[in-house]
């Protein structure tokens, strides 16, 4: 099967890291190892409603840090479960008393969508192998991002939709 331009993506992982626990500066040169491409500094929110939902396996909320990363080289798609089994991995190796001090949640951004990747099977959410699932966030449409009625509250920020649309416009300018 010949490659177009539109099998072509950038990945970007959402990260949530205990501040006291988690080795973040481990954690990011593992990901840049393994994707084996540069990351454009990290971006970190103000609007973090899901630290609320972590802080229960993570601990205390206000020691909950989060940041976007996201690769300035196109790759391709069908990469998102081996970046999700990765991220998973790293998940593992930081286990605190069998919690975990860091979540990642790869994705990537095309140029007509945004999708996330997760191990939890919803009526939205299609298997693409081993567990690994995608989850449509936005679709691309009259020049913007548009939430999905499942798209995470966090998600349907406007900061963080032009985030995406940032890096839409990266994707572009790289393929």
């Amino acid at each position: 099967m010949q490659r177009t331009q539109s099998t072509l993506v950038s990945f970007f992982w959402s990260i949530i890291y205990h501040s006291e626990k988690g080795n973040l500066e481990d954690v990011l040169s593992q990901i840049s190892g393994f994707a084996h491409i540069p990351c454009p500094d990290p971006w970190f929110p103000t609007y973090n409603p899901s630290l609320k939902y972590y802080s229960q396996e993570m601990g205390d909320e206000s020691l909950l840090k989060r940041f976007f990363i996201y690769s300035s080289t196109p790759i391709l798609r069908e990469q998102l479960p081996d970046y999700k089994k990765f991220a998973e991995s790293i998940e593992l190796k930081s286990l605190d008393s069998g919690k975990r001090t860091i979540n990642i949640d790869p994705g990537f951004v095309a140029l007509e969508q945004v999708v996330l990747s997760t191990s939890k099977p919803y009526s939205h959410r299609i298997l693409l192998t081993d567990g690994i699932y995608a989850d449509l966030v936005y679709l691309f449409q009259n020049k913007n991002y548009q939430v999905l009625p499942w798209t995470y509250p966090d998600y349907q920020e406007i900061a963080k939709i032009n985030y995406f649309l940032n890096v839409r416009q990266n994707l572009q300018r790289n393929l």
